[in-house]
């Protein structure tokens, strides 16, 4: 039997083994071990310092574990960034999409892997939190509005960096966006007041009110910045993949 016909007649592997896959890719460098692991220690150490140091409600579980989110919110996106990049900075591409032809299927696992992160990130928040609140702090309280808004702040960066690296296939960009683009936006947004009504709907400035205690959150505001900085990047790097050639 020809290679090509070998090929033709083999199963093609089911979702949760490709997830299985990515996941190992997503942990198998060293930048992003070192990255897990510093974020990790970040975690662990503000949670313990806010428990020990503040006073009040921000010593509690829900402020401690929203303080945990923001910081895992800084470098998480960019271990998914290498994630998705590395196809093609690791001149992988070939190889996987050979493997599994229905790329959007490569894609759907990477976006998997990237929310099982995301998932497991916040779980451990969660018990962080309720330990140093409990043992260190004012108390376990921890409202199911403060772990659905940490959690939702994390997932929402973490998929911008997925989208971002998605789109521009390429770790440097997509890092240098994530981090540079908010900030221009809010500079052109203060030259004037005409502007800054457009660009306050996308410069992220919003995002932060999710894991900000006692803030008014403009879920519209929110809803959009999600939408230009999470959803439509993803569509345009899902079209992008479709029709580009892997070498």
């Amino acid at each position: 039997m020809s290679a090509a016909g070998a090929t033709a007649s083999s199963p093609r592997p089911a979702l949760p083994r490709l997830v299985a896959v990515e996941w190992r890719k997503m942990l198998d460098t060293r930048a992003s071990l070192w990255l897990v692991a510093i974020t990790a220690l970040g975690v662990v150490g503000i949670a313990i310092a806010q428990a020990a140091t503040a006073t009040g409600s921000d010593a509690e579980a829900g402020s401690i574990f929203q303080t945990c989110c923001g910081i895992a919110s800084i470098l998480l996106p960019i271990v998914v960034i290498l994630l998705v990049t590395s196809e093609w900075s690791q001149r992988a591409g070939l190889i996987t999409f050979a493997l599994v032809p229905a790329r959007s299927r490569v894609i759907a696992a990477k976006l998997m892997a990237a929310v099982l992160l995301v998932a497991i990130t916040v779980v451990v928040s969660l018990i962080l939190a309720l330990i140093c609140g409990g043992a260190i702090g004012e108390g376990t309280a921890l409202s199911g509005a403060d772990a659905a808004n940490g959690a939702l702040y994390l997932l929402i960066n973490v998929v911008i960096g997925f989208s971002l690296g998605l789109l521009f296939m390429s770790s440097p960009l997509a890092i240098v966006l994530m981090f540079a683009a908010p900030i221009v936006i809010s500079v052109v947004g203060a030259i004037s007041a005409s502007i800054n009504d457009v660009t306050q709907w996308f410069d992220q400035s919003e995002l932060p009110d999710l894991i900000s205690a006692n803030a008014s959150i403009d879920w519209g505001r929110v809803g959009v910045t999600a939408l230009v900085w999470a959803a439509l990047p993803l569509v345009l790097g899902l079209v992008r993949l479709q029709r580009s050639d892997i070498d």
